[in-house]
This record gives structure tokens, C-alpha cells and sequence, in this order.
């Protein structure tokens, strides 16, 4: 009875450690992911917009891109937005991911309004 128990042990041991390590990096992938394509999403939306005047929303599922007419100050810098994304995040916070004019990301959330210069910086929210 004690071999069994033994073998068990060791059989399920590396199951449930792989099982604690992997569900929460393939969690953490996940969500990058839909960073990413946000990011990409808004990118491209802004050079339709800016050479035809209208856009596609490419990945409804993920975020949901709207013209965004806001100004914000930062640093003392006034930026024009022209569209953001909002639900690519579901960890319980109202944001928005917006691109101004010139291409600028900003993340617009209850705190208040931040520059981001990569979309690494978002996982940091």
C-alpha cells in the first residue's frame, strides 16, 4: 500500500507543479496577446482613417475601436486623439487605449491619462 501511495506521489507531483507554473504564464500569454493585437489594431486603424477618412475594426472580439476626439495634457505636452480601444482588458478597470495624431499611445484610465512609449509598458496597468 505504501509502494502505491509512493508511485502516486510521484506520478502526480510533476502534474500538479506543470499545473501551478503553466496555467498562469499561458494566463499572462493571453493577455499580451490581446495587447498586442490592440496595439496593432489602433496602429493600423489610424493610417486608414488619416489616408481615407473611415476604418475597419479587424478584431471585434478583442477591442472595439472608436473615434476618439479627446485632448489630453501630459507633462505639460497637449495630445489630439483621434481613436481608442476600449474592453481589451478585463481585469476589472475602465480604460482606454488611445492614438493621437501623430501616433502617440496614451492609456486613459480612472488615474488619470499615461504616455506609453511600447506596448510592453501596458501590462504594467
Amino acid at each position: 500500500m505504501k509502494k502505491v501511495a509512493t508511485i502516486l506521489l510521484l506520478i502526480s507531483l510533476p502534474v500538479v507543479v506543470a499545473w501551478l507554473v503553466l496555467i498562469p504564464v499561458h494566463i499572462c500569454s493571453k493577455h499580451e496577446a490581446s495587447l498586442v493585437v490592440t496595439w496593432n489594431s489602433l496602429k493600423m486603424a489610424s493610417v486608414e482613417i488619416q489616408e481615407d477618412g473611415k476604418f475597419t475594426n479587424r478584431w471585434p472580439l478583442i477591442c472595439h475601436i472608436s473615434e476618439y476626439t479627446n485632448r489630453h495634457l501630459v507633462n505639460g505636452t497637449i495630445y489630439q486623439c483621434i481613436l481608442a480601444a476600449d474592453s481589451w482588458d478585463y481585469r476589472g478597470r475602465s480604460n482606454l487605449l488611445a492614438i493621437t495624431t501623430n501616433g502617440t499611445f496614451l492609456f486613459i484610465d480612472r488615474q488619470g491619462v499615461s504616455r506609453l512609449k511600447t506596448w510592453n509598458q501596458l501590462a504594467e496597468y
